[in-house]
């Protein structure tokens, strides 16, 4: 199975209580951007959180792809009292970091726990589908620290998760940090002989089968003679293992 982890997109405050908040108009925005991703043409089922700044988020996308928002109480963002904190970061940095949670905050293993059985129900349901999952920083940020595969320590992870941002999970590994869900499955390495076939098609499908035989022979020895050289780094560029891409750059 293959998880898709949504974090809400930008917010708008209305008062004290931020599980109340709406998106923003930027908010809205980023929600009909993220609906366009490649990835959700993929997608079997959704779940979502029911604090409103969720479901907005993951709405063009559901009804796009006429997908059912399944909503899961266990996917709210962490608990904590409403009001106004000058210092959230330094907040977040020790509940996440220090596993102290301010007064009246909900304990990290109680919050780790809730939203980790979530998925975990969530992956037994959906055996060999695609699932995406929209919830809220500090909660998705608790459930990666569950994980194989996550560079750098819960602080770190959730200063850099945008909002509106997608990963990839599978089989208890992060695959893809959050990030462009439009850049979800690229994947760069060194170019190899072999490349050439699958580029050659992929010009095709590009609406370019108008290239001659000539033309791909001449780019066939272009190919060759960057792959082979010393003073050339070639790179490719691979979504889901299909070639998007090509680059050579001269090392000097």
């Amino acid at each position: 199975m293959r998880l898709y982890l949504v974090r809400h997109a930008w917010t708008m405050p209305t008062g004290p209580d931020p599980h109340r908040w709406p998106l923003s108009p930027e908010g809205e925005a980023e929600a009909r951007q993220l609906a366009q991703a490649r990835f959700w043409r993929d997608i079997d089922s959704l779940y979502s959180s029911p604090e409103e700044k969720a479901v907005e988020t993951v709405r063009s996308a559901a009804q796009q792809y006429g997908l059912e928002i399944r909503l899961d109480e266990r996917l709210k963002e962490v608990r904590r009292p409403p009001g106004w904190a000058d210092d959230y970061p330094a907040l977040v940095r020790r509940y996440l970091e220090e596993e102290k949670a301010p007064e009246g905050w909900e304990p990290v293993g109680e919050a780790t726990e809730r939203i980790t059985a979530c998925i975990r129900d969530v992956e037994r349901k959906h055996e060999g589908e695609r699932v995406a999952v929209c919830g809220h920083g500090l909660a998705l940020t608790l459930f990666l620290g569950t994980l194989d595969g996550v560079v750098g320590g819960p602080y770190t992870t959730w200063q850099l998760m945008g909002f509106g941002q997608v990963s990839v999970v599978e089989r208890g590994r992060l695959l893809q940090e959050f990030g462009d869900p439009e850049r979800l499955g690229l994947v760069v390495r060194r170019a190899e002989q072999g490349d050439f076939a699958a580029t050659s098609t992929l010009l095709a499908e590009l609406g370019r089968p108008e290239v001659s035989d000539e033309q791909q022979e001449a780019a066939r020895q272009i190919y060759e003679r960057h792959v082979n050289a010393e003073d050339v780094e070639s790179l490719i560029v691979t979504r889901d293992s299909t070639p998007v891409g090509f680059l050579s750059l001269h090392i000097r």
